[in-house]
């Protein structure tokens, strides 16, 4: 489990610093500008399914402990 942390932290600093070399091209609005917006609007994004999902599934699909009886 350490190992694999370790390779995804490597990995991810890698993606981050090439970021900074590689030209962003193409800019259609002005915060696509930003050298990480990329990174940080696919990571919020990330958030907000995971955390939505949670609140979805505890409200909506879970049901109580008596729900067979």
């Amino acid at each position: 489990m350490r190992k694999a942390r370790t390779l995804f932290i490597a990995v991810a600093a890698l993606i981050l610093g090439v970021s900074f070399l590689i030209p962003t091209g193409e800019v259609h609005f002005i915060w696509e500008k930003l050298t990480l917006f990329s990174a940080l609007f696919g990571f919020i994004g990330c958030l907000i399914l995971i955390i939505g999902t949670k609140i979805f599934a505890r409200r909506v699909v879970q049901r109580g402990e008596d729900y067979y009886e």
